[in-house]
């Protein structure tokens, strides 16, 4: 098979992978909609340079993300599609850099396995069909690093100002973290190599003209039109997250360890042995480089307080290029136990974990009788006419099948096809069967109002959304008590304003405002109008 039939084959693949059913699914709050919201009200002011929501300076992202959702928006319209269409070209961008990647270091077969590899992991995959800002981000940085690991080959100062372009973009796409992680990486590299290869101070001196070019423009650019407050509280916001629990995102310092474990599968599988063994940097230069980035990402994003799924993300991709040495050694049968008792352990918990999430949906009933759920919202929520079926069923079966396989045929390379089919096609139905069924759960009510009531003015009281300035398509208001719930609800108007809130606080905002009138209740949330004087 010719390189250039390969990368077809991949590019085709990750297209058909990425792209179909983008715009299936509404957008999740918080931040798919939080991002979109942020490109949509970009196009709606014209202005470019100041990221907003509510029409109010938002400082905690800059813009380039944001830039690119306005790109694929006046392509395709605001909507589902164009908000996530930039991360499934990021998708495609990352496993053709794979590919090439891998057959630069170790040669065609090493490539393809180590683009498929991350094609039919579990949250890898998830995260090209979705609208945040990670992909880019981390792809961004993977860069960076890579450009550096070659700079220590040949010692060519433009590939390190190309390291700094790409961390500049990294920046200008998530913020300073990008920087630190980069430097940390770099340090802790030194450190290990007692600071053999260290750059020359005019390297190091254009790194940094590379970082300024990209990673300064906006922060020049919102100086320069007098708006350097955005920026003190942006940074502001970056430190706050470092120390704080943001929005009660906490959890145990084990999280992110567990998250890339179950959430990674078969990445996780393959990688774990290679992973734990020593590495020699002189001998296996790449990988060594590839387990400190890992191993940065993963032990600051522990010690960090906020504990979200995709701040280790950036670990799949050093993660991957260990689990393609794993899949290698797997088909030529070096520690081929291990191998072995990692993938039928992550195959049995993903079966497990399927088949509770389809039998629970299709026995509603049976979780409300059988366990003392008191949370109005959810019970609420879980009343709601099931959209699950029979099919849901079929993801955790066609895993069984594929561990079934796993045990029948005798020979590796059957049983590496067999883990990453299965667990691709397993997961590809599973995105489309039960995703979209999760969020008419568990946002589906108020989507369906807020698409209902597009140009009207409608307010969230009593929870934190994005939701409402998107689907509600909310414009400019130059009336300013428009744009504070409080002041729509202690000022009148000539139209009227509808409000939303979960079914837990409905008793107690109909108590304190009886000028609201209780239009509906639907899956857990209660609409209210307020109606103009007449």
């Amino acid at each position: 098979m010719s390189t250039n039939f390969q990368r077809v084959f991949i590019l085709i693949v990750a297209l058909l992978s990425f792209l179909p059913f983008l715009g299936f699914v509404n957008l999740f709050d918080w931040d798919e909609i939080n991002f979109a919201e942020a490109a949509r009200e970009m196009i709606v002011s014209g202005n470019y340079s100041t990221v907003t929501i509510d029409f109010k300076p938002f400082w905690e992202k800059p813009p380039l993300f944001f830039w690119m959702q306005v790109l694929s928006m006046k392509l395709f319209g605001i909507n589902e599609f164009a908000a996530r269409f930039p991360n499934a070209i990021a998708g495609v961008l990352t496993l053709l850099t794979f590919f090439e990647v891998g057959n630069k270091l170790k040669g065609k077969p090493f490539g393809l396995i180590w683009s498929l590899l991350y094609l039919c992991s579990v949250l890898p995959h998830l995260y090209f069909k979705s609208g945040i800002i990670d992909p880019w981000f981390n792809l961004f940085i993977f860069l960076g690093v890579l450009s550096t690991y070659f700079y220590l080959n040949n010692r060519n100062g433009k590939l390190l100002f190309v390291s700094g372009l790409l961390i500049g973009l990294a920046i200008l796409t998530k913020g300073p973290v990008a920087l630190l992680i980069y430097g940390l990486t770099a340090l802790v590299y030194f450190i290990f190599n007692k600071f053999k290869g260290f750059p020359s101070l005019f390297h190091i001196l254009l790194f940094f003209v590379g970082l300024i070019s990209f990673g300064g423009i906006w922060i020049i650019t919102e100086t320069l039109q007098g708006r350097f407050y955005i920026i003190q509280e942006f940074f502001e916001y970056q430190i706050r997250l470092l120390q704080t629990q943001d929005a009660g995102h906490g959890g145990p310092f084990y999280y992110h360890f567990l998250i890339l474990l179950l959430g990674c599968f078969p990445l996780s599988a393959f990688a774990i042995p290679v992973l734990a063994r020593k590495s020699n940097s002189q001998k296996e230069l790449f990988g060594f480089v590839m387990k400190v980035l890992f191993w940065v990402v993963l032990i600051l994003f522990s010690l960090v307080k906020t504990k979200i799924v995709h701040y280790s993300s950036l670990c799949y991709f050093p993660l991957s290029y260990l689990a393609a040495i794993g899949a290698i050694e797997f088909t030529t049968s070096l520690k081929d136990k291990f191998y072995k008792v990692n993938i039928i352990a992550l195959f049995t918990f993903w079966i497990i974990a399927l088949f509770a999430l389809a039998f629970v949906g299709n026995n509603l009933d049976f979780l409300i009788e059988n366990f003392a759920i008191k949370d109005k919202f959810v019970v609420d929520a879980i009343n709601y006419p099931t959209p699950f079926s029979s099919f849901d069923y079929l993801p955790s079966v066609l895993l069984l099948i594929g561990l079934l396989l796993f045990f029948i045929y005798k020979e590796n390379i059957r049983k590496l096809t067999i883990t990453l089919s299965f667990s691709y096609f397993a997961f590809m139905l599973c995105f489309a069967l039960v995703v979209p069924k999760i969020e008419r759960f568990s946002q589906g009510g108020a989507t369906d109002f807020y698409q209902n009531h597009i140009g009207d003015v409608v307010y969230p009281i009593g929870f934190k959304s994005y939701a409402h300035l998107f689907y509600t398509q909310k414009p400019k208001f130059s009336n300013e008590n428009l744009h504070e719930v409080s002041s729509a609800l202690s000022n009148n108007f000539d139209f009227p304003i509808y409000f939303i809130t979960k079914v837990q606080k409905a008793k107690k905002i109909e108590l304190n405002h009886p000028e609201l009138e209780k239009i509906s209740s639907d899956r857990g949330f209660v609409f209210y109008v307020k109606k103009p004087l007449k």
